[in-house]
């Protein structure tokens, strides 16, 4: 498929992404790991929707994502927490249950890349091998994080 699609209203979404930051980072190394066996990518994630407004369907989504939690009991090279707040507000007529479902996920599907971003990036500041995580079905994210 090689179709060059115009980009207009029909397409663009009403989910307005107007800002983000980052809440909370902290990076602690752990200076016993031994770095020259493979490790698996051990982490964890947690998501809130926060209405600001009903009338206006604005909203503050906050996504937080722990790596590799206790890294000296666990043998993992350092941990890394971090908490994400995007500030979103929807463009047009929207009832309060699909507003929320949006925000669970197009908001966190939004703030997903800045979250491996700044992983992969503190990872490799701290002159370590890049830390990359893996991509994510938010489908299903979001159905077990809202189960918890």
């Amino acid at each position: 498929m090689n179709t060059d699609v115009p980009i207009n209203e029909e397409v663009r979404s009403k989910l307005v992404f107007s800002d983000y930051r980052f809440d909370n980072i902290e990076f602690r190394i752990n200076p016993l790991f031994n770095f020259d066996k493979p490790i698996d990518v051990q982490f964890t994630l947690s998501a809130e929707i926060k209405i600001i407004d009903d009338v206006t369907k604005s909203a503050v989504i906050i996504v937080g994502c722990r790596v590799f939690k206790n890294p000296k009991e666990n043998n993992y090279p350092f941990t890394i927490d971090t908490t994400i707040s995007g500030d979103f507000h929807f463009e047009g007529d929207i009832g309060d249950d699909e507003f929320v479902r949006f925000c669970e996920t197009s908001g966190i599907a939004t703030l997903l890349p800045f979250i491996r971003t700044a992983i992969t990036n503190i990872s490799t500041i701290a002159n370590l091998p890049p830390l990359v995580l893996p991509l994510l079905n938010v489908k299903n994210l979001h159905m077990k994080i809202m189960d918890e």
